[in-house]
């Protein structure tokens, strides 16, 4: 998808602001903005999330994010991975007012690997129209 494209996606999903720069870099750093990508963690062996799948954009985890109301193919639709992202970041304490902590929930953003990223994504912004 293209940057444009997650920008709008975001802001469907509820993401306002400087908020939709910052996931759509986030969303590049997790995935080249690949609505089909699938990473299996084998990272830590001791985690509970060992062997589970980040799926679409943003990476949305199965282990601690996916249950019974929806599919994990639904997160191959990029809307509904931007709507399971905003989720992600409210229950991780997030707000349009104070979204440091949502972000949290990406370990892209913790380490920061979105950065190279986000000059482009606030371009893209700008050209949305800041919304």
């Amino acid at each position: 998808m293209t940057p444009m494209s997650a920008g709008w996606a975001l802001y469907a999903a509820g993401f306002r602001g400087y908020r939709i720069p910052t996931m759509i870099a986030i969303g590049q750093a997790e995935s080249a903005l690949d609505e089909r990508a699938i990473n299996l963690n084998t990272h830590d062996p001791q985690s509970p999330a060992y062997l589970s799948l980040d799926l679409g954009v943003w990476q949305i985890n199965t282990y601690w994010w996916v249950d019974k109301r929806y599919r994990v193919q639904q997160l191959f639709d990029p809307t509904f991975n931007a709507t399971v992202a905003w989720e992600v970041f409210t229950k991780s304490g997030g707000t349009n007012s104070a979204p440091v902590t949502g972000y949290q929930a990406w370990n892209t953003y913790r380490i920061n690997r979105h950065t190279p990223f986000l000059s482009a994504a606030v371009k893209t912004w700008d050209q949305m129209g800041q919304p």
